[in-house]
């Protein structure tokens, strides 16, 4: 990314440049910004000297090569974006020769989630263009991007409610953009956004509703965790996949378990558990009541549920819903 930003403030472009990855939102961002420096502000919604051919819809090679080979009407350069081409096998062979002889007045941006880099093409990009591929961003990455977009947007959020939102909305940088975006709808002219807003707009990644749900169980509040388990299930989530969930949930309960009996502090458990410390401090106000042997027996109990429902002597749901009920009785 830094490699773009610098041919763009020099307006020295690649002829060629392949945005790829899991992270879609950086890889959008990254393709439109090209989009406007290479076609300027006025004309980056021009069709005059811009081309966009989508692999999912269905192109022409042939007429992307004219295109690509074609000169710029009263301008300094030609763009074409090309998305999911469909090229990165071998019938992008013949496309590889067209990347190595582009002419240096058009400049080709192709988005393609996991090209395949032992093909022909993408080498040809590796020898005459430049290659970024975007990731989903660590939770430090993220929470500066959404610091920057709220910032924009005349909000703030402290560190704290930071690191909730992201570990509260979880996903990839495009959902939490969206929920971000909610956000500040939802606070209108107020210039701080809270934990309670977050809690009121966004949704919630399945994590949290799965901590949401061991909360319940360890406060022996079984109709509330039946209530959340309904609606995962109403939203298509799988029984199998929430128990793995709950499991996950009680290994982090013993492990910060284990820690606090060894009298390490919060940001310690947090550092070597790899957990966020709000999280840390909640799962040590939820043990209070809660002894290592009930979590043991608790992990215990999901175990034999999954043995169970994996050898076909329990239905999933059925099985999952007598857990939930022993679990709450725990």
């Amino acid at each position: 990314m830094k490699n773009i930003r610098k041919d763009i403030a020099d307006r020295a472009f690649k002829r060629v440049y392949l945005l790829c990855g899991t992270e879609t939102y950086l890889v959008n961002q990254c393709r439109d910004m090209l989009r406007t420096a290479v076609l300027g502000a006025d004309n980056a919604d021009s069709g005059m000297n811009y081309s966009y051919y989508d692999g999912n819809t269905g192109f022409d090679v042939r007429e992307m090569i004219e295109t690509l080979n074609s000169f710029p009407f009263f301008a300094d350069y030609r763009l074409v974006v090309v998305e999911d081409s469909g090229l990165f096998g071998s019938s992008g062979a013949e496309f590889a020769e067209t990347v190595e002889q582009l002419p240096d007045t058009t400049v080709l941006v192709m988005t393609e989630q996991s090209p395949d880099k032992r093909t022909k093409l993408y080498k040809a990009i590796q020898k005459n263009g430049y290659i970024c591929e975007f990731n989903p961003p660590d939770a430090n990455e993220a929470s500066a991007i959404l610091k920057e977009r709220f910032a924009a947007a005349g909000k703030r959020l402290s560190a704290v409610d930071l690191a909730y939102f992201v570990d509260y909305v979880g996903g990839d940088l495009f959902n939490m953009i969206n929920e971000a975006d909610k956000l500040i709808d939802y606070a209108g002219t107020r210039d701080t956004i809270t934990e309670a807003d977050i809690n009121e707009i966004c949704t919630m990644q399945i994590e949290r509703k799965i901590f949401e749900i061991t909360d319940n169980l360890v406060n022996h509040n079984k109709k509330e965790a039946m209530r959340i388990y309904y609606d995962l299930i109403a939203l298509k989530e799988s029984p199998l996949g929430i128990l793995r969930f709950l499991m996950s949930q009680y290994n982090q309960m013993l492990l910060v378990r284990d820690a606090i009996d060894a009298g390490s502090a919060d940001a310690q458990i947090a550092a070597e558990c790899k957990l966020a410390p709000w999280l840390v401090k909640r799962l040590r106000s939820r043990m209070r009541n809660f002894s290592r042997r009930q979590i043991l027996a608790s992990l215990v109990q999901c175990i034999n549920t999954e043995e169970a429902i994996k050898t076909g002597n329990i239905a999933e749901n059925t099985g999952i819903e007598i857990l939930l009920a022993i679990l709450s009785a725990m």
